[in-house]
């Protein structure tokens, strides 16, 4: 008998485990009519009670019906939980909520009678009824109940059986500067797109400045050893430490200890160093090494000592970040995570080449890194921002994972118009690097979902406002932009037609559109009392419209600028404060705003037209004439592109290049890189390079730096300076020397520069694109063919071609006579961007390249007319 009964237990428990552990299809409802109900172990607790009651309200409006949460054993109906739950299941063993890298890991498996949906930890639950939910449709876009979408279905029937786990273990899209306690700065709505869309801290490993923090929990220690401060300038003082000081080491090693001990909970601790410079100039700091020696030093021994404590793992962290950004020669404790910033760097490096670099010197396991998707200084304006560049978010979140990152947190203002959708999109990848691939249908996705019946406009409005892809030109903010935003708008309300829900997002679209267009004027205006006039209005506007999450109100106010009086500050009450205009914003408010926007804001009628990068010398084939010398100006800051050509290989590139230009970027740049690319240098890499150089020092000083090169024909020569300012011009006279101004320039100077283009025979009209409004266009005779209203000097001008004052889209007729010339860019500034023309400039006609195309094509003319 009882050998029966075991025998009977082992095939009931035999056939539970088969259904349970087999992918099938279940149908949860149908008709307006649940088939199970939502399942919670009767201990649960209440974080879990509280998951469930959200999963039974969705699908309860998502279905049309309603959803029970009953207690049970997990075996029938969406079981949630976490896996101690539910011991029926036997699935305690495939979690481990003790290791941190694995706090967030669920299960999503459908069988014949329902839904396991078990998470880790609570955390890893919620983003398993999420994920479930996004799974049959639902989604929440933005922050905001305007930006939800719940699918509504007569049948809601899943077929799935997936174990998730993040890619990146912790994801921060942190709101910054959002730190009033009401609904509009960080608050409940922030927090539900947080939880909806898996955005969580995981495992992220503390990594801010800390060292201020130690000083102040130890000041009485501090002002008894004024020596542990840093020697600046012959004073002990700043937030710097001397880390050279024994005592000093180990008074943050005993602090680390306290914390540590104090908050057994805690698995983390900072050591990175305050911000700014400052740091110690002694004799036995210097001997130490580099500043990012004596920052792994000191972070190595408090790792040693906090992990000696027998508490379990426990890690410090840092970032790779400005002074302290550069390897050290050091390894770092295995317990050491290196958290790379993506900005704000020093020496030259860029976050790939810190993820390599630190990896080789040893110790690390694994990386973090700090990003910077939107800060205030943006604005919030379009494709003002990181978040705002699909197209870098889907090439850096894989590349830095595939580098070791496995933490990513960011500085993420909130903005509805021009933030949101990266943080989205970047939320999946965060999740899923495999995301990347899919970032086109997700684009797509969101279309269909919140805009269906007016997608065509607004796609054309969302691609003005985000670059989707790495072949999408950055173009500039200007009339023209805010023009096409507006237009698309109107052309999207008329399709929305009666659909409520899509034209309110058009209706806020609109606000968020009338607040760049006040941000350009503002951008564009001249003059103290004008300027300070124009931000007002803008500011104005942006707290009227503050409810509509579009852009980050308490972000403008806060940022400080010279137009803000001390009586606008967000701390100023509206009825003290006319920098806040709290009316609310009506039906014909919006209507107006469209209105005025479309006949305010001229859209240009330009022509594009494409070019090879086959590059040639023309001034023979097309007897281009000789011209003064033009000037490329001072040297702009960041990546520069030239192109040059090498008749008779081998031969040497001679180059003059100064660099820190710039006197206060010195510090952060490093020497100049300089590499050289030829199409025929194709190695095993496939990377085209021939020479690269790194000798020139940023100290303001020309030097000549060689490159020697193999091959004949096209060579084209990148710069790279950290943001310093770099002048590049050719050493030899008469050597072909040309720069890009096409869609996506590389060549971008806010001085004064001139500068030779050719208009190819048949052209009757000139589309160009201008960051900067001041300056002439000349013909081959060297007559003025177009004007700016401002000369350089910021003077208005009576016989200006335009009116226009700000960046944008211009149109100039070719005159009879004058296609098939050299015309000139004299004395102008920004970027220009030439559309329907070869966009190459040189000094002068003999040191212009051309496409071989254009060469080709005029050459014939020539010899037909002749």
């Amino acid at each position: 008998m009882l050998r029966k009964k075991i025998m009977t237990s082992f095939f009931v428990v035999f056939a539970l485990t088969t259904v349970l552990h087999a992918r099938q299809p279940v149908v949860l409802a149908e008709n307006g009519r649940a088939h199970v109900a939502v399942v919670v172990a009767p201990d649960a607790a209440d974080a879990v009670r509280e998951t469930a009651g959200e999963l039974a309200d969705y699908l309860g409006r998502i279905s049309g019906t309603t959803f029970e949460v009953i207690a049970g054993d997990g075996t029938s109906g969406l079981a949630v939980g976490i896996a101690s739950d539910f011991p029926a299941l036997a699935l305690a063993d495939r979690f481990d909520a003790g290791d941190l890298t694995r706090r967030e890991e669920y299960l999503l498996r459908s069988h014949a009678d329902g839904v396991l949906l078990i998470g880790a930890t609570e955390a890893a639950l919620r983003h398993a009824v999420w994920d479930f939910l996004y799974r049959l449709g639902y989604r929440q876009f933005f922050p905001g109940s305007v930006w939800e979408s719940i699918p509504a279905l007569d049948t809601v029937a899943v077929t799935l059986d997936t174990f998730e786990q993040p890619d990146y273990w912790g994801r921060r899209l942190s709101s910054l500067t959002s730190r009033p306690p009401d609904r509009f700065h960080d608050g409940e709505s922030y927090r539900r797109w947080q939880a909806r869309n898996r955005v969580a801290d995981g495992f992220l490993v503390h990594s801010t400045h800390a060292y201020g923090a130690i000083i102040r929990a130890n000041r009485e220690e501090f002002e008894a050893h004024p020596q542990y401060r840093a020697l600046v300038d012959g004073e002990r003082r700043g937030s710097k430490f001397c880390i050279s000081n024994p005592g000093l080491r180990q008074l943050v090693v005993d602090h680390a200890v306290r914390v540590i001990q104090t908050n057994p909970e805690r698995h983390s601790i900072s050591m990175d160093p305050s911000d700014g410079g400052g740091w110690c100039e002694c004799d036995d700091c210097d001997a130490m090494g580099s500043v990012s020696d004596r920052v792994v030093i000191l972070a190595n021994a408090v790792a040693e000592a906090i992990n000696a404590l027998g508490m379990g793992d426990k890690y410090v962290g840092f970032y790779a970040y400005n002074q302290h950004c550069a390897p050290p020669d050091i390894p770092v404790h295995p317990r050491v995570v290196v958290t790379v910033a993506a900005g704000h760097l020093t020496g030259g490096w860029t976050p790939e080449a810190l993820f390599d670099a630190w990896r080789e010197r040893g110790g690390a396991t694994f990386f973090g890194v700090f990003e910077y998707y939107c800060n205030i200084i943006s604005a919030f304006l379009p494709r003002g921002q990181r978040a705002s560049d699909l197209a870098y978010l889907t090439r850096a979140i894989p590349d830095f994972h595939n580098r070791g990152a496995r933490m990513l947190a960011s500085g993420t203002a909130y903005g509805n118009g021009a933030v949101w959708l990266g943080a989205y999109i970047a939320s999946r990848m965060l999740w899923d690097i495999g995301e990347a691939d899919r970032v086109e249908a997700l684009y797509d996705d969101f279309l269909d979902r919140m805009f269906a019946p007016a997608r065509e406009p607004m796609d054309t409005f969302f691609r003005l406002v985000y670059r989707l892809r790495e072949e999408d030109p950055r173009m500039p903010l200007t009339e023209d932009t805010v023009g096409r935003m507006y237009r698309a708008l109107e052309t999207a309300r008329e399709q929305a037609g009666p659909d409520v829900e899509v034209q309110r997002r058009i209706d806020d679209l609109i606000l968020y559109t009338r607040y760049t267009e006040l941000y350009v004027n503002y951008r564009a205006t001249r003059g103290e009392n004008q300027r300070v006039e124009a931000y007002r209005q803008t500011l104005r506007h942006a707290y009227r419209i503050r409810e509509r999450l579009m852009v980050n109100v308490f972000g403008l106010f806060a940022y400080p600028r010279s137009e803000v009086p001390e009586s606008a500050a967000w701390s100023v009450p509206e009825s003290e404060n006319d920098w806040k205009d709290s009316r609310p914003v009506t039906d014909a408010d919006v209507t107006r705003f469209l209105t005025e926007g479309i006949a305010g804001n001229r859209v240009g009628d330009y022509e594009i037209r494409g070019f090879s990068d086959n590059l040639g010398p023309p001034a023979r084939a097309l007897n281009l004439p000789e011209r003064s010398m033009g000037d490329f100006g001072l040297g702009p800051q960041g990546r520069q592109v030239f192109y040059t050509w090498v008749e008779e290989a081998p031969a040497t590139i001679d180059l003059k290049v100064t660099g820190g230009l710039i006197r206060h970027y010195r510090h952060r740049m490093g020497n100049v890189r300089i590499a050289l690319y030829s199409d025929l240098a194709v190695s095993d890499e496939a990377d085209f390079t021939v020479a690269t150089d790194e000798s020139v020092p940023p100290d303001g000083e020309p030097y000549i730096v060689k490159l020697a090169t193999p091959h004949a024909g096209l060579h084209r020569v990148e710069i790279q300076d950290g943001g310093g300012g770099t002048k590049v011009e050719p050493a030899v006279a008469g050597m072909p020397f040309s720069v890009d101004s096409g869609p996506d320039p590389s060549f971008n100077n806010r001085h004064i520069w001139n500068a030779y283009f050719y208009v190819p025979k048949g052209t009757r009209s000139l589309s160009f694109h201008v960051s900067a409004p001041v300056g002439d266009i000349l013909d081959g005779d060297d007559q003025v063919a177009f004007r700016f209203m401002r000369d350089i000097s910021g003077r208005e001008r009576d016989d200006a071609s335009t009116d226009s004052i700000s960046g944008g889209y211009f149109t100039c007729p070719v005159p009879e006579g004058q296609d098939g010339r050299v015309w000139k860019l004299h004395r102008v500034r920004g970027a220009w961007r030439l559309l329907n023309v070869p966009p190459y400039l040189a000094r002068k006609p003999a040191e212009l390249l051309l496409p071989i195309e254009v060469i080709e094509a005029d050459k014939d003319n020539e010899r037909d007319e002749n």
